[in-house]
């Protein structure tokens, strides 16, 4: 796997700590989350590297992302399942300061039939509840996700994580994006970036970039760029927009925003019908992103076990 890899900033609703959606796959870069992913194969393959190692999924396979664990995907004429739930559903009940790592890859792990027939069911409903979201789906959503991760430690291998050093570059590298996340709209350089992390401004400059492939100045853009995206869906105005984004300058704004997204502010704002969610995924290789006939196709794939 190439030594620089990007981390992804995911987002949850206040409903429940887990989000689905299902999609076709082009060709997703090595990137990390803090994040448990699973992926549910519904048709057509997946190639799948965490790490070093390389998987090849079939209909029906199931995989598990675990929290801060490098990866690529690449699909062929895929449906995917995915689901990403915070790590802290495990640390209310296990210890907080261990990082658990699961075994749950049935392309190259037996673990019976009746174990992966539950798992699929807990997916499934997992999925319709998030679709339909009727009265009371938020209580339905806790009780199946903490029903999913019971029977992963049940009966799935899995090892606790000891530190070492990619667990430590990968929380320096956490507590880069974090201070830049939470201060974006200030005027930041590398310097004072580098002051509030007790680093030096060499320090900070070279380990970001070999550990993500970015400069931290355009890391800095990109966050600042999808805080104007959100923007950009409201009323407010694009100089506005600039100013509380941490651009003081409206030509270095547009010129930023149309080097990152590819289009000019106004552009943007006039095809605010779009899904900001939706653009965000297409921009990290998903694509046929459904949100209408979700509920069919779960349906259509996983009726025979909710019958069960």
């Amino acid at each position: 796997m190439n030594e620089f890899y990007f981390f992804q900033n995911l987002s949850f609703s206040d409903a429940a700590p887990v989000q689905y959606y299902s999609s076709s796959i082009e060709d997703i870069w090595a990137h990390w989350h803090k994040e448990i992913e699973i992926l549910f194969l519904l048709a057509g393959e997946l190639q799948i590297t965490v790490g070093d190692e390389k998987y090849n999924l079939k209909t029906g396979d199931i995989i598990l992302i675990n929290s801060n664990q490098i990866h690529s995907i690449k699909g062929n004429n895929d449906l995917t399942y995915i689901l990403q739930f915070v790590p802290e559903i495990i640390s209310r009940i296990y210890d907080s300061e261990e990082l658990y790592q699961f075994n749950l890859n049935t392309a190259n792990l037996n673990l019976g039939n009746d174990a992966i027939n539950k798992i699929k069911s807990i997916l499934a409903k997992i999925g319709i509840e998030l679709i339909k979201k009727k009265e009371g789906y938020q209580f339905y959503l806790w009780s199946y996700v903490y029903e999913l991760v019971g029977h992963i430690f049940r009966y799935c291998p899995y090892g606790v994580v000891k530190k070492g050093t990619k667990a430590e570059d990968l929380s320096k590298i956490s507590a880069v994006i974090d201070y830049i996340t939470e201060n974006h709209v200030k005027n930041l350089s590398i310097s004072t970036i580098a002051e509030a992390l007790n680093m030096s401004d060499l320090t900070l400059s070279k380990f970001f970039k070999e550990k993500t492939g970015l400069s931290v100045l355009f890391y800095l853009q990109i966050v600042r760029i999808n805080h104007a995206k959100a923007l950009l869906k409201t009323e407010t105005s694009i100089i506005d927009i600039a100013q509380e984004c941490g651009f003081y300058s409206l030509p270095t704004f547009y010129r930023t925003f149309k080097k990152i997204t590819g289009v000019s502010p106004n552009a943007f704002k006039k095809g605010k019908a779009h899904s900001l969610h939706q653009d965000d995924l297409l921009a990290q290789g998903f694509s046929g992103i459904s949100y209408t006939h979700d509920y069919d196709l779960l349906y259509a794939h996983l009726h025979p076990l909710l019958k069960a």
